[in-house]
């Protein structure tokens, strides 16, 4: 999460497997860079290198808060753990994909 104080734009950045990731992207709008970027993604694994596919989303305050207020509802809950896993599952959905990273894979 990075918030900008100037704007108070909250803003949600994800990576992972392309595949995780490009499953969690909004259908609501489009996504101009996702065609170039599995591409780029393609070619170095080709190539050996690890990928990841980066998103992000903007949030709301209120969204925030609610996300804040039910991590701490859950903080003594025996279930804890698989509910902390629940509720960042909902919140990186309708992600924005915006790019790529890698690193050579030396093992």
């Amino acid at each position: 999460m990075v918030k900008n104080y100037q704007t108070n734009e909250i803003i949600l950045y994800c990576y992972g497997a392309d595949s995780q990731i490009q499953s969690r992207l909004s259908t609501e709008f489009p996504q101009p860079y996702l065609e170039a970027v599995l591409k780029q993604c393609e070619d170095w694994s080709i190539l050996g290198h690890r990928t990841l596919f980066v998103a992000m989303k903007v949030i709301s305050q209120e969204e925030w808060d609610a996300f804040q207020s039910d991590m701490v509802k859950i903080a003594e809950d025996p279930q804890r753990i698989k509910k902390r896993w629940e509720l960042i599952s909902d919140m990186e959905n309708d992600l924005f994909g915006i790019g790529a990273t890698c690193v050579e894979d030396k093992l």
